[in-house]
Formats: C-alpha cells, sequence, structure tokens
C-alpha cells in the first residue's frame, strides 16, 4: 500500500507535467515531504499569468498549477462546521513532520485566524463544502470536503477546472496565487481539500480592514484529473461557493538582523554568497530581499524553514518572487501553516540559521 507521503510525491508528478518549473526547484519539491510543496498560480491579466509585471520586471512564482474558468452555478446552502477541519489537518501534518505532538501555543494561534464556515453545495451525487478559513496578512488556508461517491485512499482525487475569485469592498480583483493538496487516507467517503495561496501582496493596505468575498468555482469530480492516462470522471457538474472573510492583521512581525548566507547552485556543484536583507516573519508568511549575481532559479532554489524552540519545524508551501530595479529579488513565501511567532526561535535560509529575536 502506498503510504501518505509518496501518494503526495505522485500528485505533485502529475502537476509538473503540465506546468513548467526550473528543474532545481522541481527536483526539490519532488524530493521533500508534503510541507515544501506548492501547486498552482493564477492572476488577473495575461501578463501576470505568464510572470511578468508592469515596468519590465519580473515575478517568478513557487506554485505551479493554473486554473481555468468555470460556469457560475447558484444553490449553496449552509452546513454544519466547528471549523476544526483546519486544525485537524495542520495537527496530523505537524506530527507527521516532526514526530511530536502541535503544541498548546500553535494550536490557539490556529484557532484564533480560523473562521467556520459551513457553506456546501450538492451537485448529482457529491456534495464540495467549504468547512473552515484562516486568514491573516494576506495568506490563506481554506478546508473543502468532496464527498458522496467511494474513493479509494491510495488515489487523487480533485476536480478537471478550478477558479478562485476574492473582491473587497473597493478592489475587484485580489487574487494573486493559490494551490491546493487533496487526501482521502483512510476515509473512502471523504476527499479533504487544502486549499492555500494568497492575496495581491501590492493591494492590502488598500484593503485593510474591509471583508473580501472568496468564490470558489470547480467543475467535474474526478479521480487522477492531471492524469491524461489514469484520470476518471466520478461526478460531472460545477459547484460554486460563496462565502465572506473579514481581512485582518496579526499586528506581530519579527524583524531579525540582516545576514550572508551560502545557496547551493546545482549545475556548478558548489555555491554562492547572497546577502539578506530586511527580513519580516509574521504567523503567515516571511519576505525578505536577496542580493547576489545568481540565476532566478538559483535564487528561488533556497526556501527558508522556521525553527520553533521546542525543536520542530515548519517549511514553506508557496510563494513568490519579484526582481526589482537594482538587480535583487523581493521573496514573499507563505508558512505551511499558521505560526505562532513568539515560538519561532530561528530561520534557515540556506547555510545560514539566523536568530529570529534579534531584530535590526
Amino acid at each position: 500500500m502506498k503510504t501518505e507521503e509518496s501518494k503526495m510525491k505522485e500528485m505533485y508528478r502529475e502537476t509538473f507535467t503540465r506546468v513548467h518549473t526550473p528543474e532545481g526547484v522541481r527536483s526539490r519539491i519532488l524530493n521533500t515531504d508534503v510541507d515544501a510543496a506548492a501547486a498552482e498560480s493564477h492572476g488577473a491579466g495575461t501578463e501576470r499569468s505568464r510572470g511578468r509585471r508592469t515596468g519590465g520586471r519580473r515575478r517568478f512564482s513557487m506554485v505551479m498549477a493554473a486554473c481555468l474558468l468555470v460556469v457560475l452555478v447558484s444553490g449553496t446552502a449552509l452546513a454544519v462546521s466547528s471549523g476544526d477541519g483546519l486544525k485537524n489537518w495542520f495537527e496530523a501534518s505537524w506530527k507527521s513532520w516532526n514526530n511530536q505532538e502541535l503544541g498548546e501555543e500553535q494550536t490557539a494561534m490556529i484557532d484564533s485566524l480560523t473562521t467556520p464556515l459551513g457553506v456546501s453545495q450538492t451537485v448529482g451525487d457529491v456534495t464540495v463544502t467549504a468547512d473552515s478559513i484562516a486568514y491573516s496578512d494576506g495568506y490563506f488556508w481554506i478546508m473543502l470536503y468532496a464527498e458522496g461517491v467511494k474513493m479509494d485512499p491510495d488515489e487523487a482525487y480533485g476536480f478537471a477546472k478550478n477558479q478562485m475569485e476574492i473582491q473587497s469592498e473597493t478592489i475587484e480583483d485580489l487574487s494573486w496565487g493559490w494551490g491546493s493538496i487533496t487526501d482521502t487516507s483512510g476515509n473512502e467517503n471523504r476527499a479533504r481539500i487544502l486549499i492555500d495561496g494568497q492575496l495581491n501582496p501590492d493591494l492590502l493596505q488598500q484593503v485593510s480592514g474591509q471583508e473580501a468575498v472568496f468564490t470558489l468555482k470547480m467543475t467535474d469530480f474526478m479521480e487522477h484529473p492531471t492524469d491524461a492516462d489514469k484520470k476518471k470522471l466520478l461526478q460531472e457538474g460545477d459547484w460554486t461557493l460563496e462565502f465572506t472573510v473579514p481581512l485582518t492583521e496579526t499586528g506581530k512581525t519579527l524583524t531579525p538582523d540582516d545576514f550572508d548566507s551560502e545557496f547551493t547552485v546545482p549545475n556548478s556543484m558548489g555555491s554562492a554568497v547572497v546577502h539578506i536583507s530586511d527580513m519580516e516573519i509574521n504567523s503567515v508568511g516571511i519576505r525578505y530581499i536577496v542580493s547576489s549575481d545568481l540565476e532566478a532559479e538559483n535564487v528561488h532554489g533556497e526556501m527558508p524553514t522556521a525553527i520553533l524552540k521546542n525543536g520542530g519545524q515548519v517549511s514553506i508551501t508557496g510563494g513568490s518572487g519579484e526582481e526589482q530595479e537594482d538587480g535583487s529579488w523581493l521573496m514573499r513565501y507563505q508558512w505551511s501553516m499558521p505560526l505562532d511567532v513568539d515560538q519561532i526561535a530561528a530561520i534557515r535560509l540556506g547555510s545560514t540559521a539566523v536568530d529570529s529575536t534579534a531584530s535590526r
């Protein structure tokens, strides 16, 4: 029987057959645990979806599965939700990554950012439910359930087409990038789908304190939706789930001192010194500037890891990089789960682990 990790890796391999990703990044994701992988990239307009921005600056995305338009369908309903779906997922993930139970501080942080939703729609035999969302500072995690048909815990499930629209009171399109992981381990009746992603970081200040309407659109529930040879239609149809979320901020940010590190350069079998500056860490993500002479794929080949005071480690799930006018790169990454920043002891990036509490 396949292990949970092998199933995740198989799913990521299926995704990579459809989307181009630099080889160094591709090999790292296919050989890491599930917390270091992401899937999906889309944006408003052709320029962004191709990784270009106005003014000639480039944006590289770590996320890997493109979303397509689907038909809007009405008929969503409210279902009972305790909001525990996300917490249960994170608790199981933490134990898998660190071989220990999730601490009280971490659990409290997850609870504080989570809003129960309980929005569902049934099409044919399949009911899709948005159980809960955790949101802060532009990043989100959404727990979906798909149930109603028998599923094999050893196979991958998902939708043939997906789209997410995010609109605030003043801005029509806040969408930036998102991805999903599906898990059916030990359950033949329900697929859990974790969606994570971020809002457009350039627009966050303009929507602070507002509410955003999330609209998820999905079509055709399938087995192995990204594998041309293995895909199988389980339920034809379109699902649309809509819910409103306050755009809140955690308010606490760690700002470690600037430092130098070494990044691996795969093709040269060596490493190169880079300078890391303006690092900011909060409960949902991390951002920093990388200054070096490295090519873009090597800058993005090194991913940050949070080292907690209890010895646990949490990596990133996805992110993006934006080239600056001086040739440096502004990097933004989302943690694999919300973190209590008071429990973060250090950040490891490349060859260096910097004390997160030593602020500039």
